[in-house]
């Protein structure tokens, strides 16, 4: 019996396995292969792995002279009706040109098969799937670790990854490479003046600085050695994206608050167009300026005092020099925010963590209009219906009454009322009138200040009209 004679001939090899199946019996074997073992079963397993013998043999086995060995091939080689030779005809025998044909063994068949394939591989470029079955019962979520593990070894993922390991794991060309890792480096990002392999050279060894033996460069691919290597590299391209998409964000963010204050400043010059003259520094103002918050109170510890009077956000901020009720000038911080207007004292030393304190603060809404000279002077008259006026001199004045003027609209839809004279009259304190009177002299290159029976005499040379 076959399978006797194989556990006799082989059953102390260790690839060698004996009734491996149970609903088989002892009818079956099993050979350790490099992927797992496979069982084979002993019924028909000669009959199925039997190769025809060659005509030519079977003709001359039958035409023997040993009487036994002719009778057992005659049935093979039996005549024709109309053919008393006893032989097969040519056309059988015989294939074109006069040679015997012969019958297609297993072999020639397996041959024929792989190079069929081989044939249809060459003629195109195959991708494979590999499809791996998490358990038997095609449950969903049901994982069997054996099963899977099997599957593996039997598609050789394993000596795969042995041979890639062993070598170099990870191949592809320059061009593709560089297509997907340029934006690692500025200098090759977005464009690159040169080969592909010139760029990837420079990427692996001036900017990733892989080491010398984690890397080959051949004549059209990049091998890289080992997975770490890769996965470093993929990593960098993840932080090159982060990167670029900050500067993408600030760009964008720069420039939609560039085109608000763009807005604000085509604004300004509407302001006091045809009705004040300008300096040149005010007229070559740029759209930044009215970012407005010049002293940077947004971003500073000193925000909590502005935020205990309800305002948390700083339209305008600048130090200004503040006219008294005797014409004395003080510096002061100047406050817009959404809600109010505050007049700030600051500290030559900080005090419990602040720089300054809040000496008046008037909501926007009890302001009614705002005065401004029409010489070139930098002096502003805020109007206060219920109390005293506030009276400052600031070169960002533009700014401070383009904001001002924007932020009443918005919150309470109306339009500041801007006048623009050659004397203010103001009120102080109690009650009492003051009044600024302006002058222009084009002897005094700034603006000169002088105190007469109680008006503010400015004088100031000409400016840019508009």
């Amino acid at each position: 019996m076959l399978l006797d004679k194989l556990n006799t001939q082989f059953g102390n090899n260790s690839h060698y396995k004996v009734n491996r199946d149970l609903k088989l019996k002892d009818k079956c074997f099993s050979i350790v292969h490099y992927a797992g073992e496979v069982t084979y079963q002993v019924d028909g397993f000669l009959e199925k792995n039997r190769d025809t013998l060659f005509a030519d043999i079977q003709e001359a086995a039958s035409n023997s002279k040993n009487s036994l060995l002719s009778i057992l091939f005659r049935g093979e080689n039996q005549p024709d009706a109309g053919n008393s030779s006893g032989v097969k005809k040519a056309g059988a025998m015989f294939a074109r040109g006069g040679a015997k044909e012969r019958p297609t063994t297993a072999g020639d068949k397996f041959k024929k098969s792989m190079q069929s394939l081989l044939a249809t591989l060459y003629s195109c470029q195959p991708h494979y799937v590999r499809c791996i079955k998490p358990n038997d019962q095609k449950k969903a979520l049901g994982y069997d670790d054996n099963r899977v593990k099997e599957q593996l070894r039997y598609l050789g993922l394993f000596e795969n990854l042995k041979v890639a390991r062993a070598g170099f794991c990870y191949k592809q060309t320059y061009e593709k490479w560089i297509q997907r890792y340029n934006i690692i480096s500025d200098l090759t990002f977005p464009r690159w003046k040169g080969s592909a392999k010139d760029a990837v050279e420079m990427l692996v060894k001036d900017h990733l600085k892989l080491p010398p033996n984690e890397y080959q460069m051949g004549k059209t691919k990049l091998f890289l050695r080992s997975p770490q290597t890769l996965f470093d590299v993929e990593e960098k391209r993840i932080q090159a994206f982060h990167r670029i998409a900050t500067k993408i964000q600030a760009v964008w963010r720069s420039w939609k608050i560039r085109k608000v204050y763009i807005e604000l400043r085509r604004e300004a010059l509407d302001v006091f167009k045809g009705q004040k003259e300008r300096t040149r520094m005010s007229m070559a103002r740029g759209a930044v300026s009215f970012f407005g918050d010049f002293l940077g109170l947004q971003n500073s510890t000193d925000l909590a005092l502005i935020q205990k009077e309800g305002d948390n956000k700083i339209l305008f901020s600048e130090k200004v020099n503040k006219v008294n009720r005797k014409f004395k000038i003080q510096e002061r911080g100047l406050v817009l925010g959404e809600k109010n207007i505050y007049n700030l004292k600051y500290y030559k030393k900080p005090k419990k963590g602040f720089n300054f304190e809040i000496t008046r603060s008037n909501p926007i809404s009890d302001i009614d209009s705002v005065s401004v000279s029409r010489l070139a002077d930098d002096f502003v008259v805020v109007h206060i219906g219920k109390e005293y006026d506030y009276v400052f001199e600031t070169p960002k004045k533009t700014v401070f009454i383009t904001l001002l003027k924007k932020q009443v609209k918005k919150a309470f839809n109306r339009d500041l009322s801007i006048n623009v004279l050659e004397s203010i009259a103001y009120k102080i304190r109690k009650g009492a009138n003051k009044a600024i009177q302006f002058e222009k002299d084009e002897t005094v290159n700034s603006s000169t200040k002088k105190v007469q029976k109680g008006i503010l005499n400015v004088k100031m040379s000409s400016g840019v009209k508009q």
